[in-house]
């Protein structure tokens, strides 16, 4: 979910300034809410209702403060226990910055806030390496400030836009699917879980068919072996789907450094100039 969304800066809400298509198509094909309340309108305290369920009476936090370190219940750990691959990727707000609460690991954005000895956010680095001798700050506003403006640098550098593309690419990373516009078959990497859905009847994929379509199923298994045949024996073997112990960040296809050390930390010091 993207953090401060004002109600009016959504296209499905009339604003033609802003292009938001997937979010559009939710409000379409399902339901708008026009009303919503919270029981704590604070960010961290706020922050702990989603991560517990709780009220705040019951999670602790009736105003701005820290978000505690534990709690009894924390959505990401049930879902994980409940067999989900749960991983954050965004603001948490938390603290310490870099803590779990359930989540297998996190990538963080923090808009520049720092409340612990050398933590630097995962949306920072990934910013020094894209946007050597840029500014992430260059707007000028800072990350708890009621100020607006127009963002001063490349859209694709917004940090709004780095969590999205990160979901997307850890999504990639844990099912992958295949469809020919009727059928669509979805594998997952870690579990070994199917899905199967008819495109044509049911466009929301709302029904689940792969214990009623057996023979569907199968076909589109075996499609799934073949598209996957390639990467080599942690997919598939012997023809069969292979459950994934590890997520993998790079495929043997990613090009290799043939730099020394010593020859990337210069070329670093150079593009950084120390910072």
């Amino acid at each position: 979910m993207t953090d401060q969304q004002r109600s009016d800066a959504l296209g499905c809400m009339e604003n033609s300034v802003v292009i938001s298509p997937n979010i559009d198509k939710i409000a379409e094909e399902g339901v708008t809410f026009v009303n919503g309340y919270s029981s704590v309108p604070s960010c961290t305290p706020a922050r702990s209702g989603l991560l517990t369920g709780l009220s705040p009476w019951h999670h602790g936090m009736l105003g701005y403060g820290r978000v505690a370190r534990k709690y009894k219940y924390e959505m990401p750990q049930m879902l994980r226990e409940a067999g989900y691959y749960t991983f954050g990727i965004g603001k948490m707000h938390w603290f310490p910055q870099k803590a779990l609460h359930g989540f297998y690991g996190t990538l963080t954005d923090e808009s520049g806030r720092v409340e612990q000895d050398g933590y630097v956010s995962d949306y920072r680095d990934w910013f020094k390496l894209n946007a050597p001798g840029e500014d992430p700050d260059k707007t000028g506003i800072g990350w708890n400030e009621h100020n607006s403006g127009i963002y001063q640098l490349d859209e694709k550098l917004h940090p709004t836009y780095w969590t999205g593309n990160t979901a997307v690419e850890l999504i990639k990373n844990y099912w992958a699917a295949l469809t020919d516009g009727t059928w669509k078959y979805i594998w997952f990497f870690r579990t070994g879980k199917e899905q199967l859905f008819n495109l044509k009847n049911d466009p929301g994929e709302i029904t689940e068919l792969s214990n009623k379509n057996k023979d569907e199923l199968k076909k589109w298994r075996k499609n799934m072996v073949n598209h996957l045949s390639e990467r080599g024996e942690e997919f598939v073997k012997n023809g069969e789907l292979v459950v994934c112990e590890n997520t993998l960040l790079y495929s043997p296809n990613y090009p290799k450094d043939e730099r020394t050390e010593n020859e990337r930390i210069n070329e670093w010091r150079e593009i950084y100039k120390g910072n």
